[in-house]
């Protein structure tokens, strides 16, 4: 029974952490950490424009042709955080795997800023990495870090 309350407990604060604390911070993550950063690199190189784009940070370069002249970042550990990390949770709430998931989260996020202003700079490549990173590597990491969790805690 003490484990089911302990799963409960720490399932709880992270929903209430999640939309108290990390919301407000969470939707700052575009205008005030990223938007500030990348609006002083563009000002440096006149073929690219940084805007807010509602939570997020939208860059575009007018050089590149097609569809990747424009990127948008989105906020760190929204909900492709919160659901695996309760499945985390749920799975071993005696281990703090959900730290290190939140971590992998936020190092994702930066590094889809880092490679936003490669592509500010003219690094288009950057720019592909960047978005691959954000629609793709952010869903792989979201869906496998749950399943590596329960592999690891069921002993395979």
């Amino acid at each position: 029974m003490a484990k089911w309350t302990l799963r409960l407990t720490v399932m709880s604060l992270i929903v209430v952490s999640y939309f108290a604390l990390w919301q407000p911070v969470r939707n700052g993550w575009g205008n005030r950490v990223v938007y500030p950063v990348l609006s002083e690199i563009a000002e440096a190189y006149p073929g690219a424009t940084v805007k807010t784009s509602g939570r997020g940070v939208r860059v575009t370069r007018k050089s590149v042709e097609g569809p990747l002249n424009s990127i948008v970042t989105r906020p760190p550990a929204g909900v492709k955080f919160l659901l695996p990390a309760l499945f985390v949770v749920g799975i071993a709430p005696d281990r703090p795997w959900w730290l290190g998931f939140f971590a992998g989260h936020i190092l994702l996020a930066v590094l889809v800023a880092l490679s936003l202003a490669g592509f500010i700079v003219g690094l288009t490549f950057f720019g592909y990495f960047g978005h691959g990173v954000q629609l793709y590597a952010l869903d792989a990491y979201s869906l496998g870090f749950p399943i590596f969790a329960y592999v690891k805690r069921i002993g395979l």
